[in-house]
């Protein structure tokens, strides 16, 4: 039991006291007065039993009032009670009971408000749980549908991935058969093209004199140089005599004579053992630019069977020693952004552009990108064509020198713009650049620009080897 359960047992048990004195005296003021009282009085004279006592006006008494007047539930009892106990036990009694009640209520009020806190924190939980099991369940709903989703999308895309993976290595393989087939083509045009210049003979460093005729010329070195007898040189006849460039005061233009009949070709052939070496005079048969620099390749492997005292002769680009055939291969087509190790480049990052310079509608382009060898060159160009709008363009003339351990490996490719490949490789060597594979890119506009398509072209070409 707590106290104000205690203080209120105490105010009860007293009040019971209290009550029963009060009964003892009034039964002995009653017995008093009965006998104080005069017999044969009306019954006014009982009235007087009831009379206010003579403390009734005090100020205790008008207090004592006041507290019954604001009390209206208390009994009659009590009421009686108050009218016979002292003023200071009637104070301390209610301040007791007054305690014995608060505490009481307060204790109520605590145990109601804890009561009521938790069912509205058990019903606030309640509520909570289930919006987070709503929200989960439309949540997880929205998520499967998401996911659902997302999973048919990239079903789709990689079924879609998949065909065009199928269509790419399609389309590869076709690319590097029609590559192949066009290698194979260009070797037959060159044999095509090496057998109309089977008549034909290149003579180096004969000098070049004020407005020459080059037949004259030309015999005149077979018979003071070559010792060509008077009775071979009848023999002798030629279809066409000229020169090759352009005239300069620098070197001695190159004489191409076209000999008919084929016999005289052979009588000349027969007498270069006659050519003083310090001189530095030269006789080649002519051949196409490419197979020119492939037999310049196996040069060296020539002079060394020579020295060796081996039977070696050429069969247009092909080296024969002792009856075996020795020939520069053309490269085997290559993955597209690949090196010599396998390993997947990117080369396009690589290449310098030049600004695109336009004049009449056409549009011209320049790209520079450095090559350590021949087999850095398929996927350099391969690289260059990787950019759709150089892969569609009129012409992409390039050319390239690659030093290598016998000299220089040059190569140039006009791409339809004949002559253009030629001035390419004129400013590599002119600027003692190698290594380097130079491409100018041109879009025709319809208008024809006559030389003047040289002069952008090289300047393409400088801007993108920074050297303007």
């Amino acid at each position: 039991m707590n106290d104000s359960t205690e203080s209120l047992e105490y105010f009860i048990d007293n009040k019971y006291m209290l009550t029963q004195k009060m009964m003892s005296r009034e039964s002995s003021t009653g017995s008093e007065e009965m006998k104080t009282s005069t017999p044969g009085k009306d019954t006014a004279d009982d009235t007087y039993v009831n009379k206010p006592r003579q403390n009734e006006n005090t100020e205790e008494t008008l207090i004592k009032r006041r507290r019954l007047d604001k009390r209206k539930d208390i009994s009659p009892v009590t009421t009686m009670l108050d009218d016979t106990i002292d003023t200071n036990e009637l104070t301390v009694a209610e301040e007791k009971i007054r305690q014995a009640v608060m505490g009481t209520l307060a204790s109520w009020m605590g145990e109601m408000q804890y009561t009521m806190q938790q069912s509205l924190n058990k019903q606030f939980e309640e509520v909570v749980s289930s919006m987070k099991v709503e929200l989960l369940d439309q949540t997880d709903s929205d998520v499967i549908k998401s996911i659902s989703h997302t999973s048919d999308v990239v079903e789709e895309i990689e079924h879609d991935n998949e065909e065009l993976q199928q269509k790419c290595r399609l389309l590869e393989g076709r690319l590097t058969r029609a590559e192949r087939e066009i290698e194979l083509l260009k070797e037959e045009m060159l044999i095509q093209e090496a057998r109309t210049m089977r008549d034909n003979l290149t003579f180096f460093n004969i000098p070049e004199p004020n407005n020459e005729s080059c037949e004259k010329t030309l015999r005149q070195f077979l018979t003071q140089e070559m010792k060509i007898s008077d009775s071979d040189m009848a023999k002798i006849r030629f279809d066409r005599v000229h020169r090759t460039g352009q005239k300069s005061s620098n070197y001695h233009r190159v004489i191409v004579a076209k000999f008919n009949p084929y016999e005289g070709r052979q009588i000349v052939l027969n007498h270069i053992k006659n050519l003083h070496k310090p001189k530095k005079f030269g006789i080649n048969e002519q051949l196409p630019r490419e197979m020119a620099e492939r037999k310049k390749q196996l040069l060296p492997a020539y002079k060394a069977a020579k020295q060796a005292n081996k039977n070696a002769k050429w069969s247009l680009d092909k080296l024969v020693v002792e009856g075996k055939v020795t020939e520069i291969k053309k490269d085997a087509i290559k993955d597209i952004n690949t090196d010599t190790t396998g390993k997947a480049i990117d080369l396009r990052k690589l290449i310098h552009h030049s600004p695109a310079q336009q004049h009449k509608g056409s549009t011209f382009q320049g790209h520079s990108l450095n090559i350590k060898s021949q087999d850095d060159i398929v996927p350099a160009l391969h690289s260059l064509y990787a950019d759709s709008r150089v892969a569609r363009a009129t012409h992409n003339i390039y050319a390239y020198v690659i030093k290598t351990g016998h000299g220089y490996f040059e190569h140039y490719e006009d791409d339809g713009e004949w002559g253009a490949g030629a001035k390419l490789l004129k400013v590599l060597k002119d600027n003692q650049i190698h290594d380097k594979l130079v491409c100018v890119t041109r879009w025709y506009g319809g208008t024809h620009m006559g030389r003047a398509r040289f002069d952008h072209i090289v300047n393409a070409a400088k801007d993108s080897l920074n050297l303007t």
